[in-house]
């Protein structure tokens, strides 16, 4: 089967993911992307330009495979009658459940429901839609209920069930690192942070538990790896300076097996996101025998059973730091590279390629 995804959005979990998926599946996938920013107007001006381009080609796919950072209902209005074919709708995030950032003034205007509307009439207007977790799932319909609970009438309450007819749950797929044989058992752990250098990741929070920490006399080394995705960001600012007798490691790794190696380096990955919707660089740290410390919302129980979350969980900020000082005093901390098994390319691909060929 010939698929074609267009993606909107090229870049970090999104292009990992395509990247991923072409590589694994067994049908042949062309990936046609814009670069991953201005996600606003790519929600509203990608579909027109993807639209052209399918329009413009003298071949046409079994099968597109878009994501939700594109108005679908749009795209699909756009092609011409010789171009229509089956259509997968990938939730990586939904609008609904992102929080919206202090610089948004798409806030103060009451204007950003907008965007859940389009992930909506996206969703309306696909062939098959697949959500990257039941977190993700559930805040979207979740999301489109109240919305248009609140809309005058009609209230179109009937296309939800609509949408959940076609909608499945699909995690996204990790390439395992793995666990060296001679990993040691650090006395000092090494505390790491893994994700993008944004406001939605809370930062702020990681930092002040550090300092608490430091401040208590426990010690712990440090490696911060990531990227900021803006231009010029002041989020980290400083704590490097603050950090500076603990670190090991500050800023981007440049390629993957020097990204191996600084997990593979880890003890401990102290998350205090405020945004995540399934959790690559969760799995990726676990997979290299990472304990990690999770808050206990967002997606991140689902990934765990009751019995284990309950080890790794927290509750609020005191409960946060009281468990992240005693991970850095045990001997021996709970490993979960078994949690991340189900989530390899080499298992998740037939379920992707299955959901394709039902889509067809």
């Amino acid at each position: 089967m010939k698929i074609w995804l267009l993606e909107s959005y090229f870049g970090g979990s999104h292009k990992q993911w395509a990247e991923g998926l072409k590589f694994n599946s067994q049908h042949q996938i062309e990936i046609f992307s814009l670069s991953a920013k201005h996600w606003k107007w790519r929600m509203h001006g990608s579909a027109i330009y993807f639209a052209e381009l399918v329009n413009q080609s003298s071949e046409v796919p079994d099968l597109y495979l878009v994501t939700d950072l594109m108005d679908v209902a749009l795209f699909r209005g756009l092609l011409n009658s010789d171009k229509l074919r089956p259509l997968v709708l990938y939730f990586h995030e939904n609008q609904f459940a992102y929080p919206k950032s202090k610089l948004d003034t798409d806030v103060d205007t009451k204007r950003d429901q907008h965007y859940g509307f389009i992930n909506y009439s996206s969703a309306l207007a696909a062939t098959s839609v697949a959500f990257n977790s039941k977190y993700n799932f559930a805040s979207f319909f979740k999301g489109i209920t109240s919305l248009l609970k609140v809309m005058p009438k009609p209230r179109l309450l009937s296309t939800i069930d609509l949408i959940k007819l076609k909608s499945t749950v699909v995690p996204v797929g990790i390439n395992k690192i793995g666990i060296p044989d001679n990993k040691p058992n650090n006395k000092v752990k090494t505390i790491l942070w893994n994700h993008r250098w944004e406001e939605e990741k809370n930062a702020e929070a990681f930092f002040k538990a550090l300092l608490v920490l430091k401040q208590d006399g426990v010690k712990f080394r440090l490696i911060v790896c990531g990227k900021s995705s803006l231009a010029k960001s002041n989020l980290f600012d400083g704590y490097n300076a603050l950090f500076q007798d603990e670190i090991l490691f500050w800023g981007f790794a440049e390629n993957r097996k020097e990204y191996a190696k600084l997990l593979q380096l880890s003890d401990i990955l102290p998350v205090t996101s405020n945004q995540e919707f399934f959790g690559i660089s969760l799995m990726e740290a676990i997979s290299a025998g990472v304990t990690p410390l999770l808050p206990n919302r967002l997606v991140y129980p689902e990934h765990f059973s009751k019995s284990e979350f309950s080890e790794i969980g927290y509750e609020d900020l005191e409960n946060f730091v009281f468990k992240l000082k005693s991970f850095c005093e045990k001997d021996n901390l709970l490993k979960f590279s078994h949690i991340s098994d189900s989530y390899n390319w080499n298992v998740l691909s037939t379920t992707y390629d299955q959901l394709f060929e039902k889509t067809v």
